[in-house]
Parts: structure tokens; C-alpha cells; sequence
């Protein structure tokens, strides 16, 4: 029997292990970005893709910025602005808090970030495969700009398996969107291959948003719904029964501001529907979940996309009783089990040209009608 030594892997091959948990596809590299901006205070993003994100990705915003000595520190794994010890993970108030996004996201690809803070001279610093290389003055306005080549370049296994440019669009543009409707007061503006795919200025309430990321029909028909018990409060629009879709990727699930997948809250929907939808049918539009940090745990994956409350089945019957009461004061009867509800294609991502753009308006938490 041929004995294996136990080997210590190189600097390299963990890095890109470690980046293959954070980084999975274009859209996750958008996810982290953009929260990362978020996360700047920033008011105004734009998102560039091109080919998908294999080739390209740029997010630009005008946040705080990061100063010249700290940039190449950014790029080290475990480094982050956010958070200091343990104990700060049960009261998070970032989206960002790994310190991991940036040296995964730089260990597979070609990144530079340029960057300014107030008072201060500009700077940019790249890095090749993790390998950090130049840092220099650059001149810009205060805010921060990421910028992303060749995507996986060193990772060709995992370029294989990216789906076509045009799929891998369609899940940054959705990632963005559901970003979009806990920061109504951002202006989120998303551009592949230079044509606006999504445009969405500061809006007072979600249902503005809403109809711009679907349509104005559309959002005008969904129904609010909202349910408060103790310290945990659920609101939300959702589609009538009569208008679904054929999958669930169009339901933004939000937990305390966060965007998530969290299949409880989504079978929550569903069971609050009852049968006035047929199966294999699925509503649209936003849920979100408000509870006290310290009973949800938001450190369950890297890519920080899910969550796990410590009552789950507590949370899931307040989902089902908002949506259910939302549904008999809109006079929505139960319908026979057979029924088939209406088919609706998805629609194109809108083009908006800067000239629809609206002003700046004030974002209020709750959720207005």
C-alpha cells in the first residue's frame, strides 16, 4: 500500500480555494461589490458588465471611499472596517462583515481599485491573481471604483461551467434588483455591453421601485401585505393569484434589509396563497422580514445569501398570516383546487435612457402604498 504524505498547500491554491466559496459566478462578484458600496453610504451606483461579467465588471459609486495607505490592506484577506471582534456578528449593521469579498474576488481575476476619500488625493491599486502590484496616485472624484477582468482566468475549470453571457446577465440584473428594494434612496443603474438594462432612481415608496424593476401594471396590482407580532414586523408587495410566474426567482426575500434565499419564508408564501394559486405556479414581488439581530444568524455561508433565524417556524407563521390577511381584505375567495392561474411571460429588461431620469427623493423604511 503506497503511503500519501500529508501535504501544506501553497499560498495560491488557498486563496483560490478559498475565493471558490465567496466567488461562484459573475453575479456574486456584482453582489459583493455593490454591498460593499452600499456599505460606503453611497447614493448613486452603476454597474457595468460586459459579456456577461466574464470578461468585464465595473462597479463605480461615490461613497466614502478607501485612503491610499489602506487600499493595499483591502485586498488582504480577513481585513474589514466593519466589524472588530465576535460579538459585533449578533448586532451587524453592514451587509459586508467577512473581510473576504475583495481578496476572493482578486485571487480570481484582474482587479484594480481606485478610490478617493474627501480631503484627500485619489489612488489605485491592482492586483493579478491575488499578487498585489502597483499602487499610485490616481485622480478622481471622492467615492470608489472596482474594476474586474478576465473573470476566473486562472480558474478554467470553473469558466467552463458559467452559463451564457446572457443567463449570467440576467442574474446580476437580478441581484442588483433585489438589492434595490432595501436601499429605495440609492440610485442603482446597471449597464451590460453599453446598453442600459436597469435604471432605478431614488423612489419615496416600493411600489415605485417595483414598477420599474417589473411594470408599472404590475405593481399597481400587487397587494401589501403586513403582519407585526412582538418584535418582529413582515410587509411587502405581492402579486394577485391570478398573475405568476413559472419559477420563484422573482420573489426578493429581505431580512432585515438583507437580500437572502430562505426557502422557510418563501414556503411561507406559498402556504399563505392556500390554493388560490395552481401548482407549479409562483407569485412575485418583495417580502421583508424585520427581527431583532441578535435572532437571526447571518454568518451561515460565505456568500452571506442565507440566514437561519432562531424560530423559524415563528417567522413563517407571521409570512403566512400577512399574506393570507392581504388576500381576504382584497376579497381574493379561495378558489376550487383546480384552478389555473393566468400565465405571464417575463418581460425584457426595460432600456431607460438618463433622460427619464427622476430627482432624488427622500427613502422612508416603511412600506407605503
Amino acid at each position: 500500500m503506497t503511503i500519501v504524505s500529508i501535504k501544506r498547500l501553497d499560498k495560491g491554491t488557498i486563496e483560490r480555494i478559498a475565493a471558490g466559496e465567496v466567488v461562484e459566478r459573475p453575479s456574486s462578484v456584482v453582489k459583493e461589490l455593490v454591498e460593499n458600496s452600499l456599505d460606503s453610504k453611497a447614493s448613486h451606483i452603476v454597474i457595468e458588465v460586459r459579456d456577461g461579467g466574464a470578461s468585464l465588471i465595473s462597479v463605480a459609486d461615490n461613497g466614502c471611499g478607501i485612503s491610499q495607505d489602506e487600499l493595499p490592506l483591502a485586498l488582504e484577506r480577513h481585513t474589514t472596517s466593519k466589524i472588530t471582534t465576535d460579538a459585533d456578528l449578533w448586532q451587524l449593521t453592514t451587509l459586508g462583515f467577512r473581510g473576504e469579498a475583495l481578496a476572493s474576488i482578486g485571487a480570481v481575476s484582474k482587479l484594480t481599485i481606485s478610490s478617493r476619500v474627501d480631503g484627500a488625493q485619489g489612488a489605485s491599486v491592482t492586483s493579478v491573481g491575488g499578487q498585489v502590484q502597483d499602487l499610485k496616485t490616481s485622480p478622481r472624484p471622492t467615492g470608489t471604483t472596482v474594476l474586474v477582468e478576465d473573470l476566473f482566468f486562472n480558474v478554467p475549470a470553473r469558466r467552463k461551467f458559467m452559463s451564457s453571457p446572457r443567463s449570467e446577465t440576467v442574474r446580476a440584473v437580478r441581484a442588483v434588483s433585489d438589492t434595490s428594494m432595501a436601499h429605495l434612496d440609492v440610485h442603482f443603474k446597471f449597464v451590460s455591453n453599453q446598453t442600459v438594462l436597469l435604471d432605478l432612481p431614488p423612489t419615496a415608496d416600493a411600489r415605485g421601485r417595483l414598477a420599474l424593476i417589473h411594470s408599472p401594471t404590475e405593481a399597481k396590482e400587487m397587494l401589501r401585505i403586513e403582519h407585526s407580532k412582538d418584535q418582529m414586523f413582515v410587509c411587502g408587495f405581492l402579486t394577485r393569484p391570478g398573475l405568476t410566474r413559472s419559477n420563484r426567482t422573482h420573489l426578493t426575500i429581505l431580512v432585515n434589509n438583507r437580500p437572502v434565499t430562505s426557502k422557510e419564508i418563501g414556503k411561507a408564501v406559498l402556504l399563505g396563497y392556500d390554493q388560490r394559486i395552481a401548482r407549479g405556479r409562483f407569485p412575485y414581488g418583495f417580502v421583508h422580514v424585520e427581527v431583532p439581530s441578535k435572532e437571526v444568524d447571518v454568518n451561515v455561508s460565505p456568500t452571506k445569501s442565507e440566514v437561519r433565524f432562531k424560530n423559524a417556524s415563528f417567522v413563517a407563521s407571521a409570512v403566512v398570516r400577512a399574506v393570507r390577511k392581504a388576500l381576504e381584505d382584497s376579497s381574493e375567495a379561495t378558489p376550487p383546487p383546480n384552478i389555473v392561474a393566468h400565465r405571464l411571460v417575463a418581460p425584457k429588461p426595460k432600456i431607460v435612457h438618463d433622460s427619464q431620469r427622476t430627482s432624488s427623493q427622500q427613502q422612508h423604511l416603511a412600506v407605503h402604498t
